[in-house]
């Protein structure tokens, strides 16, 4: 099948959407009918960053999210500083690939002052919290996948029954959610939920590396799935006990918010294949829920390199778990950083909900791909160049 026939602008109402705007995958028009509710709503939405800590995060070359053990521990505390304080306190570094490229969390936080959205950080079970305001709902951090025992199933289902009471709060006050992550090694815990699930996911997953060592994530799972053992049946049909053998706090937390949210507001899960295993998560449970006979207001949103990765098949994943998916197709190649224009090589991609930022700053149409470029290389100018030259 050609690319052109899997994603290609939204032809319902094009003259609505702006033209970066695409679909991966439109699933009974869910995808289209949530973008164009949510298209005047830009100005009006509430960004909720989750952040969580997983010890696939100490494993070598398993994630980008920093260049030791000891950073990526740090990382997801110190995107949340930068999203909402734009700095951060002195002797502290800016989280960056093993390639120097910084933290996407550059992107979002240029989207998030073009439209001055609100920003709430959740602490679902870091390492280090941030210094900056959030609310914690997690205090306690995931185990290796290859221990088959990650989480407590008591702590996973407190994390989704905290989740599930905030997504019923702030769909009551809100007119849509855009539900983002930092989990340094997400991608791995992803992988695993998702094959526990029953689905077959080799080769389908996006990561952080542009070079990514496979070897090493199925050498985890593995490992994880001997110690599990045979009968693995009943995890299709108990999505939290899946997350309990080798998840992470986020998922639970951010399934709950959204099986809570999506049935009166839209909601945006922003990411790629953290949010795209989330969005299992969510539609197996959905299905068991007193609002199952209804479409979910609910669809996933990522970056074009996720999409465009070629060590990765994200448009047959989203096909293969039947999910709501777009992007924005804005090229970093116009870019006046280099650590910008490396996105377009395969570095780093996506996180701190990217992807999700920059197809709303398309969607809304107020401003054109050049303004937004233009507005995360002022960003750039602020938080990374001005920094390093005092």
């Amino acid at each position: 099948m050609s690319r052109e026939s899997i994603v290609s602008p939204l032809k319902s109402r094009r003259q609505e959407i702006p033209h970066p705007v695409k679909v991966v995958n439109d699933p009974e028009g869910i995808t289209t009918a949530v973008l164009l509710r949510c298209r005047p709503l830009v100005r009006q939405l509430k960004f909720i960053l989750c952040l969580a800590g997983t010890r696939v995060s100490d494993v070598p070359d398993v994630s980008a999210a920093g260049t030791t053990p000891t950073a990526r521990r740090l990382t997801p505390a110190l995107d949340a500083d930068l999203l909402l304080m734009g700095k951060l306190s002195a002797g502290s570094m800016i989280p960056r690939s093993p390639a120097g490229v910084v933290s996407p969390v550059i992107l979002t936080r240029a989207c998030a002052q073009l439209f001055e959205w609100p920003i709430t950080v959740v602490d679902c079970g870091v390492f280090q919290t941030p210094q900056a305001s959030f609310i914690s709902l997690g205090n306690t951090v995931a185990d290796c996948i290859s221990t088959g025992f990650a989480q407590p199933r008591s702590t996973v289902d407190r994390l989704f029954e905290e989740g599930f009471a905030m997504g019923k709060e702030l769909a009551g006050r809100s007119q849509f959610l855009v539900l983002a992550e930092s989990v340094p090694g997400g991608t791995t815990t992803a992988l695993a939920v998702l094959t526990l699930l029953g689905y077959d996911v080799a080769g389908l997953i996006s990561t952080s590396l542009p070079n990514p060592n496979r070897a090493i994530k199925q050498e985890l799972l593995q490992v994880g799935l001997t110690r599990l053992g045979q009968e693995r049946s009943y995890f299709k049909s108990d999505p939290l006990a899946a997350l309990a053998a080798m998840g992470d706090p986020m998922q639970a937390v951010v399934a709950g918010m959204a099986l809570a949210a999506a049935d009166s507001i839209p909601v945006i899960l922003a990411g790629g294949s953290q949010m795209l295993a989330v969005y299992a998560i969510f539609s197996r449970l959905w299905t068991k829920s007193a609002q199952a006979e209804r479409k979910p207001n609910l669809i996933v949103c990522t970056s074009r390199w996720i999409v465009n990765d070629s060590a990765a098949d994200t448009r047959h994943l989203a096909q293969l778990l039947e999910a709501p998916l777009a992007f924005a197709d804005i090229d970093f190649s116009q870019s006046r950083h280099h650590g910008l224009k490396l996105y377009e090589q395969g570095h780093v991609k996506e996180g701190c909900g990217a992807g999700a930022a920059l197809l709303l700053s398309c969607l809304s149409g107020e401003f054109s791909e050049n303004e937004i470029i233009k507005a995360i290389d002022a960003t750039y100018d602020q938080m990374i160049v001005a920094p390093a030259s005092n």
